[in-house]
């Protein structure tokens, strides 16, 4: 049986699988190696985590505590900046993967999932789903041995059921 956080959890890694599906079948002349786009997801989690504190710095300096609209071009100005500079870092350090200008595009998408589901865990752990309770890291662990047995899309794959 599945617990609340982990159903939680399961949810926002299967939107973010579809999600990257559905972006990477946009790229139909050359495909871009998956190892790149879990490279750009994980700079685009690794920035949102480090723009999270840049931000309240400004929203401080700033005195935005009281307006939203402050808070909201505060996070789009870092936020964007920082993803417009992951697509920076692909096209220059990795060029020879950088070839076609949907390339740019792809590159970006997978930042902002990677934007997302950093955001998404931490307003999950902030409303008192615990990231690191048993239930999530069986998910982590059951998520990942499930995409080694292959893509649920292509194939038929046997899931059994937990049991508490």
């Amino acid at each position: 049986r599945l617990s609340g956080n982990m159903l939680v959890y399961a949810t926002v890694f299967v939107c973010a699988y579809a999600l990257a599906l559905m972006v990477y079948r946009y790229d139909m002349y050359e495909k871009e190696p998956w190892y790149m786009l879990l490279l750009v997801v994980v700079l685009g989690m690794a920035a949102a985590f480090g723009i999270g504190f840049v931000e309240d710095i400004a929203i401080n300096s700033f005195n935005q505590h009281e307006s939203v609209g402050g808070q909201a071009a505060i996070a789009a100005v870092f936020e964007e900046t920082a993803k417009l500079l992951i697509v920076i870092l692909v096209a220059v350090f990795f060029r020879h993967e950088f070839n076609d200008p949907i390339d740019g595009l792809i590159y970006g998408a997978y930042a902002g999932l990677g934007f997302a589901i950093h955001e998404s865990l931490f307003y999950l752990n902030f409303k008192g789903f615990p990231l690191f309770s048993k239930d999530s890291v069986t998910m982590v662990i059951y998520s990942i041995s499930f995409e080694i047995k292959g893509n649920p899309l292509k194939k038929q794959v046997n899931v059994k059921k937990y049991k508490k």
